[in-house]
This record gives structure tokens, sequence and C-alpha cells, in this order.
């Protein structure tokens, strides 16, 4: 069966995040397996060749010693620093990674300005709002996010080129074109969207903003997913 990693934002739980994206449901109705590391300290470590990324590849060890893993069929995703956590994944672990879909996330290897060097283009679907104030949409001391997620297309080689794929209301997915091994690069992009987890219930605070009802992220994630393993064609 398949892997799928599950990483929380800074100071957030693996509990909390598995009950705010509701990952468990999906787990349970299309029957994937999907793990929830935590971190050591408020946050995961998202620089090149961290212990984290070793952790990772740590627990598929220990997971695949358990359970009947699909080896081309694991995926990272998670919320704000975590699906940060997921992108430096695709960057260091893409020979055991099979697509990432990071949520209301930035990029850590552009911000940083650190190394990126996957021996594979590992397909990505992202999800950003237009007013989320902790990852701005125009950027702040980091790149716009446009910017920080096209430095994806530039890395596989895509063409400036992109095409809608999905349209619902305030939700908006697009595509890039001719990447490298027909690699995926999907960016779904809420406008008025903040940060959070589109489709989930909203949260009570002030920096979460507006969650959009027209895209249920955990739902097109795993869509996503189950159509972007190491042994399909795509």
């Amino acid at each position: 069966t398949p892997l799928v990693f599950l990483f929380h934002g800074s100071g957030g739980t693996p509990d909390w995040q598995m009950s705010y994206s509701n990952m468990a449901a999906f787990a349970d109705a299309f029957k994937f397996n999907v793990v929830a590391p935590k971190s050591i300290g408020r946050k995961f470590d998202m620089s090149s060749g961290s212990d984290d990324v070793t952790f990772a590849a740590d627990i598929i060890d220990a997971v695949s010693e358990d359970y009947c893993i699909h080896p081309k069929r694991i995926f990272a995703t998670g919320f704000s620093s975590g699906g940060g956590m997921s992108q430096r994944l695709a960057c260091d672990l893409s020979d055991r990674i099979a697509a990432v879909g990071p949520v209301a996330s930035g990029n850590p290897w552009v911000i940083w300005a650190d190394l990126c060097e996957p021996e594979r283009p590992v397909p990505i679907i992202q999800f950003n709002g237009t007013a989320d104030m902790t990852i701005p949409w125009e950027g702040d001391w980091r790149p716009p996010v446009p910017e920080m997620f096209g430095a994806w297309a530039d890395l596989y080689g895509c063409s400036s080129e992109t095409e809608v794929v999905y349209q619902k209301g305030e939700v908006t997915c697009i595509e890039y074109k001719d990447c490298e091994g027909d690699a995926t690069l999907r960016h779904c992009i809420v406008e008025g969207g903040g940060h959070n987890w589109p489709g989930a219930l909203p949260l009570p605070y002030g920096w979460a903003g507006h969650t959009t009802e027209d895209i249920d992220a955990s739902r097109e994630i795993w869509k996503f997913f189950a159509e972007h393993g190491m042994d399909d064609d795509n």
C-alpha cells in the first residue's frame, strides 16, 4: 500500500495536523498508510541534508519493516513549514519520494539559496492563498509566492506556458507544460485565501484568514498522489 508523510507546521503537533487535514479519514477510505512525524523543536529542519531528511528516510525503512509499503508510492505533504519539509524531501529524497503536496508553504531552498539537486523531477501539487499573511503572495523578506513556485518550473526545465486544469469559484489550479520527465507541476491558487488548509474547517485565529470551500486540499492531494507514483508513466 502507499505511504503518505504528513508534516505539521511550526508549533504544531502530529495529532493536530492529522485532525485538521482529515487525512486519516482519507487513508481509511482510499487504503493508504499515513505517518505524521513530530519535529524536535517547533518545526522541521528544512535545510539541505538535514538530520530531519535522514529521519524521514529512517521512517520509511522502519514502517516498511512492519507494513507492506509500495516502494514506488511514497509521498509527502504538510502545512506551512511542514509543506516546506515536503519540498525538501523532493530535493533530497527524490529517489524515494514519488510526489509532494505542500499547503500554505513557501519554498525553503529558494528562500535560503540552498541546494536542490533531485535525481528526478518530483511531481508537485501546491496550494497557496493570495491573502496569506504568513506566506505573503507578494513576498516580504522572502520572494513572492509565484516566483518561489516558478523556481520548480525553472529547475525542471518547463516552458513558461501554463494551462488551467481546475477552476471553481475562488480557486484556480494551473500546470506548467513541457517539464523534464513529463513531471507535473500544479499550483492551486485561492483568491483571497489565507494561511490554512483549503476545504478544512475554518481556524479561529486571525492569522488563518479565509478558508475556501471551493476545493478540498486533502482530497486533491490524494488524487494527485494516486496518479503520480514512480511506477506510473506520468
